[in-house]
C-alpha cells in the first residue's frame, strides 16, 4: 500500500495473458494488459522478466484508457516489448508479469499481475 489510499487499493490486480512468440517474430510485439478498471491517465504499465524481473516493456497510459468521471473505466493498456529483448530472457517456456504505477511513483500505488507464462521460439 503507498503513502496514500488510493481507489485502486481495494481493486484485484492487473491481468496479463501469457502467449507464444514465433521463432522468426522480429521487430516489437505487444502484451494486452487487462482488462482493469484501475488504469488513470499518466500511470506506466511495464511487463516484466528474466533475472530479477527487469523491465522488457513500458508504456503510459493515455487519456482514453483512464477514469471517466466518478466511474472507472474497464480498459486494456498496450505494451510494447522488442523482440530482441524478450530474447534475452531465454528460449522456451519464460515467465512474464505486468505492473501498473501510479503516474506519481510507487509510493502513490503500484500493484503486479499474477506472473503468465511465454514460449519464446
Amino acid at each position: 500500500m503507498g503513502l496514500f489510499d488510493t481507489p485502486t487499493d481495494a481493486l484485484p490486480p492487473p491481468v496479463l495473458q501469457g502467449g507464444e512468440l514465433a521463432a522468426n517474430a522480429t521487430g516489437t510485439t505487444s502484451f494486452n494488459v487487462g482488462p482493469w478498471v484501475g488504469f488513470n491517465e499518466g500511470d506506466t504499465v511495464q511487463i516484466l522478466g528474466g533475472f530479477g524481473n527487469q523491465i522488457l516493456g513500458s508504456a503510459v497510459v493515455p487519456s482514453g484508457k483512464s477514469f471517466v468521471g466518478s466511474s472507472a473505466k474497464v480498459d486494456t493498456v498496450n505494451v510494447p516489448v522488442l523482440v530482441a529483448t524478450l530474447r534475452t530472457i531465454g528460449t522456451g517456456s519464460c515467465v512474464v508479469s505486468a505492473r501498473w504505477v501510479h503516474k506519481n511513483g510507487e509510493a502513490f500505488g503500484s500493484k503486479s499481475s499474477a506472473e503468465s507464462t511465454v514460449r519464446i521460439g
